[in-house]
C-alpha cells in the first residue's frame, strides 16, 4: 500500500517537473520570437553590446566584447553577397535581412533552440566587414558568440 502511494507521488512529481520544464521552454521561445531584433543599425553602425557577457562586436573597444572584423581583399560587394549566402547554408541559420552592405542572420542552437543574432556591416570602399554576434536570452553565452565569429574567420578569411 505504501509502495503504491510513493509511486503515485513520484509519478505526480515527474509530471509536474515535465510541465514546468515545458512551460519554461515555451516562455523562452515566445520571448525570442516576439522580441524586436531589427535594432541592428544605429546611426549607420552596429548596435553596441550591452552589459552582459553574451555578445561580441568588432565596433567595441572593450576587451570583453571586442573582436576583430573581417576583410575582403577584392570585389567587396559581390564577395559579401557570396559570403552571406555561404553562411546561410549552414544548419540552424536563417537570413532575416540582407542589403548590399548589411546582413542579419540568426543561429539556432541544436539542443535548446536558443536564438543568437549575427549582424554584418560592409564598408564597400575598404572591404572591411564589421561584425556583431549576440545571444537573445541569458546572461552569459560561455563564449559561444566569440567562438562563432572566430570559426567564421577560420572558415572564410584564413590564408
Amino acid at each position: 500500500m505504501i509502495k503504491k502511494v510513493v509511486y503515485g507521488l513520484l509519478g505526480i512529481l515527474a509530471l509536474g517537473v515535465l510541465f514546468f520544464t515545458f512551460r519554461f521552454y515555451s516562455m523562452v521561445k515566445e520571448s525570442q520570437n516576439n522580441a524586436d531584433w531589427e535594432l541592428a543599425l544605429i546611426d549607420g553602425k552596429l548596435a553596441p553590446c550591452g552589459e552582459k557577457p553574451n555578445c561580441v562586436s568588432s565596433m567595441s573597444s572593450d576587451e570583453q566584447f571586442g573582436v576583430e572584423g573581417f576583410q575582403f581583399s577584392n570585389e567587396p560587394t559581390s564577395s559579401f553577397s557570396q559570403f552571406v549566402e555561404s553562411l546561410r547554408q549552414a544548419d540552424g541559420v536563417e537570413l532575416l535581412r540582407k542589403t548590399d552592405n548589411f546582413a542579419h542572420l540568426t543561429y539556432q542552437s541544436a539542443i535548446f533552440g536558443f536564438t543568437d543574432d549575427l549582424q554584418l556591416l560592409l564598408a564597400p570602399d575598404t572591404g572591411k566587414v564589421e561584425v556583431r554576434s549576440s545571444s537573445r536570452v541569458g546572461y552569459s553565452d560561455l563564449g559561444a558568440n566569440r567562438k562563432r565569429v572566430e570559426g567564421i574567420r577560420n572558415d572564410f578569411f584564413s590564408e
